[in-house]
């Protein structure tokens, strides 16, 4: 475990010691990042102190990389779920969700060589200890653990917890344990109506399932169905939540 103060980014960090060659495992921490970025680049706000700002270096079996991101969404859901005893659900993609507001969220990015030989960092943030109100930008879609349950964490307990959430999973996915049915159980996405923005494209209608790497299985209302790799949903009514927290 590498910790810093500050990093911009602790994605980026742990790619620089990844094309390094750095050991598996190889974790990097930050009190706080000042370029810190969610899915589709976007920014993550992480006052210092106050989350987990964690990227893991992994080199994985070619096999296993379209599985990561399951496996590090049901990571961050054991994570949380043991740090504050109350059950979460998950917004799909991989947005954790404690009583309808995002505390965590996962980033997974994997290069693949043309001889086969992948390499991947995955990363967490999760929301420990700040008082989302305070921040407009996501004052309504973000909550914390603390404002969950009134109690304080340590950023480096809460980063040890992360860490053996990560451990279980991957270890599950070298050995070829399907992890989709326990992830699938804590999507609430599923069977309902939504909207997916994915790229250029804005696909709606019903979230019917997902399939064997986590794609949703889209029904439109024509009756046809379409597979969506990843995108931004929003349910019916609703805005998509901010990505930012």
């Amino acid at each position: 475990m590498l910790y810093y103060d500050e990093l911009g980014s602790t994605m980026d960090e742990a790619w620089r010691l990844a094309e390094q060659e750095a050991s598996e495992g190889t974790a990097v921490l930050a009190y706080t990042q000042t370029r810190g970025r969610g899915r589709w680049g976007r920014s993550w706000i992480s006052p210092p102190g106050a989350s987990v700002n964690l990227s893991v270096v992994i080199y994985p079996p070619q096999e296993v990389v379209p599985r990561l991101s399951i496996g590090a969404g049901l990571a961050a859901v054991l994570v949380v779920e043991r740090l504050t005893g109350l059950a979460c659900t998950m917004k799909w993609p991989n947005d954790v969700l404690l009583r309808g507001r995002k505390v965590a969220g996962v980033l997974v990015e994997a290069r693949v060589s043309e001889s086969g030989a992948a390499m991947a960092v995955v990363g967490m943030g999760l929301n420990l200890n700040f008082d989302p109100a305070l921040y407009p930008e996501i004052a309504v879609t973000a909550t914390s653990i603390m404002k969950e349950t009134g109690v304080r964490s340590e950023v480096n307990v809460a980063a040890e917890a992360v860490l053996d959430a990560l451990d279980r999973v991957y270890s599950d996915l070298l050995e070829g344990r399907d992890l989709l049915p326990e992830w699938r159980s804590r999507l609430e996405t599923l069977g309902r109506h939504v909207e997916v923005r994915w790229k250029e494209s804005v696909e709606r209608g019903l979230a019917r399932d997902v399939d064997s790497e986590g794609s949703l299985v889209l029904e439109r209302s024509d009756g046809s169905t379409v597979l969506v790799p990843a995108g931004e949903v929003a349910f019916e009514g609703q805005r998509p939540h901010d990505p930012r927290c």
